[in-house]
């Protein structure tokens, strides 16, 4: 219960709500440093991962109490990176770097961005290091649209939501007899906006906990014994 309190304060913290926010004086800075391609400055991020270091304590892989492998793109090779090892702080960098968003990281002289370019729910990475019971989350499973996409980035969103959906529902066939999996997939409106406001934010965790709580009235104890895809509607 501490835990979901401290990820309560870090996502309702200052430095979240500033994540995506544009500063003319940031934006022009990012473009000074070169540091890519991308519409906000590194510091948005860096910003919340020092405020959640900052909470936890932790600064290492080593320090944790249980083993993490944290999945970035390794952008020269267009496969996937692991880190499990180390400092925490450039492997979260890395698996953040949305492209286009924010400027890619270097680790090691090659470059790195969001790990779900490639990888968005890594159920093969926790097969692959001997997990027996998943508990996932997948973000990619929006509600059906009563029309088509309007503007580019409404295709473009649109498109890469299904991509990523889909290959999530593959992976999860390819190995669910592998290891005893349950992914849940929270459905927001196609209307649904993803401001990091205060207000917003504590109305989609309350959805949340809403949905779950109805998920596990009607399944119970039935919902981790055997495999199973649920998908929870946030209103």
């Amino acid at each position: 219960l501490a835990g979901v309190m401290m990820l309560r304060e870090l996502w309702v913290s200052p430095q979240a709500m500033s994540v995506f926010r544009m500063h003319p004086l940031g934006v022009i800075m990012t473009g000074l440093r070169r540091e890519g391609p991308s519409a906000l400055p590194q510091t948005n991020v860096r910003k919340l991962v020092d405020r959640a270091e900052s909470l936890t304590g932790f600064m290492t892989f080593e320090q944790l109490r249980l083993p993490l492998s944290i999945v970035a793109t390794d952008f020269n090779s267009g496969r996937k990176a692991i880190f499990r090892s180390g400092d925490l702080t450039p492997a979260l960098l890395a698996t953040t770097a949305i492209p286009g968003v924010f400027p890619s990281v270097v680790i090691d002289g090659r470059e790195h961005m969001d790990g779900g370019v490639v990888d968005n729910t890594p159920l093969d990475v926790a097969v692959d290091e001997g997990a027996k019971d998943i508990l996932a989350i997948s973000l990619m499973a929006g509600a059906d649209h009563e029309s088509t996409p309007t503007s580019w980035p409404e295709l473009i969103a649109r498109t890469l939501q299904l991509t990523l959906h889909h290959q999530m529902l593959s992976e999860y066939e390819r190995l669910r007899d592998r290891a005893r999996m349950v992914v849940l997939c929270p459905v927001t409106s196609p209307h649904a906006t993803w401001e990091m406001r205060r207000v917003h934010l504590e109305a989609v965790m309350e959805g949340s906990r809403e949905a779950t709580r109805a998920l596990l009235a009607q399944r119970g104890a039935k919902l981790f014994r055997h495999s199973g895809i649920h998908y929870l509607p946030l209103r």
